[in-house]
């Protein structure tokens, strides 16, 4: 939670960046223009120091949908189109485009289906 308000000023001294750790992006975790498995969602959420109770609690996701998604555990998730629109909001809570998640998270889970 930022505790500066909105237009502040910004101090020279809270723009230091710490040279020791190298600027990880998001482009670094996760490919969104390929297949996305739900490992990548998981790097990405905990990088972004998000819990799955906080995504649940926001979109109205079960819980243990979010965890099956993470886990690619396709056999025990609902139909596609409620995977779809749990994707979409679960990228919105990640801040990582909507549309490139489920393309690259149902590429994967079209391998299964067809299984």
């Amino acid at each position: 939670i930022s505790l500066l308000k909105k237009n502040a000023p910004v101090k020279e001294e809270d723009q230091t960046v710490n040279n020791n750790e190298p600027e990880v992006k998001i482009e670094d975790l996760i490919d969104l223009d390929g297949e996305i498995m739900g490992k990548d969602l998981k790097k990405v959420r905990e990088f972004r120091r998000i819990t799955l109770q906080h995504i649940a609690d926001h979109t109205r996701i079960s819980y243990r949908y979010l965890e099956l998604i993470e886990e690619d555990n396709y056999k025990n998730l609902p139909e596609e189109v409620y995977i779809k629109g749990y994707l979409q909001q679960y990228a919105k809570m990640l801040r990582i485009d909507p549309l490139k998640t489920v393309s690259g998270y149902i590429k994967s889970y079209s391998k299964y289906r067809k299984k």
